[in-house]
């Protein structure tokens, strides 16, 4: 689960990131 996690981590802020820079 923590090694899952550590490979989702990234991926989960980039799609923030992405999402947040669409929005403004």
């Amino acid at each position: 689960m923590h090694i899952v996690f550590q490979i989702l981590a990234p991926v989960l802020n980039n799609y923030c990131i992405m999402v947040c820079t669409c929005i403004v």
